[in-house]
């Protein structure tokens, strides 16, 4: 009897060890995972950090492309050249609506420059559009009695009436010489 009671015991004992033994299995696979997730985390924050510091950069070096363009479609403009200078221009905006969007006003100067090479043109009717918006969004932020938003006004002004002289000279806008639009 001894030996069944003590042989039950150490069974007991042997069902106990197993039990805690799967009990630290699971504790070990809980931490496993737990920090395991702890890592992934810390790896999508580093990734992002990473991703982020990379926009930045990007960011930043559009913003200065969208200058540079500018500046080139200025001194093409100064030198005659509408048609290079309208491609600059061109990618200008495109460069400055990818840092800040359709609706920043810091487009506005670009937009100005495009339009008054299409007015120089004598294609008053796709600067119009231009200036307008221009003078949209310079109202918008700046206010009607800003200086910025005034010399837009004047242009998109300059603009309509350039475009109604064509037309009552039996011509479309688009139709102008280069040159007859007035001199900036």
């Amino acid at each position: 009897l001894r030996k069944g009671i003590a042989g039950e015991g150490l069974v007991g004992k042997l069902n106990e060890a197993k039990k805690k033994l799967e009990k630290a299995k699971d504790e070990a696979k809980a931490e496993q995972k737990a920090l395991q997730e702890e890592w992934e985390h810390k790896l999508r924050i580093a990734v992002m950090d990473a991703e982020s510091a990379s926009t930045g950069q990007r960011t930043h070096l559009q913003e200065e492309l969208a200058v540079l363009y500018n500046n080139h479609g200025s001194a093409l403009k100064k030198a005659g050249d509408l048609q290079r200078a309208e491609e600059m221009y061109k990618r200008a905006i495109q460069n400055r609506m990818a840092v800040g969007g359709e609706e920043t006003v810091d487009l506005a100067p670009i937009l100005i420059n495009l339009a008054a090479v299409h007015l120089n043109q004598g294609h008053a009717s796709e600067a119009e559009p231009l200036f307008a918006r221009a003078y949209a969004l310079r109202l918008h932020t700046l206010g009607e009695s800003n200086q910025s938003t005034i010399a837009a006004k004047k242009w998109l002004i300059k603009c309509r009436s350039s475009g109604q002289r064509a037309e009552s000279a039996g011509g479309r806008p688009q139709d102008m010489p280069p040159g007859s639009s007035g001199s900036h």
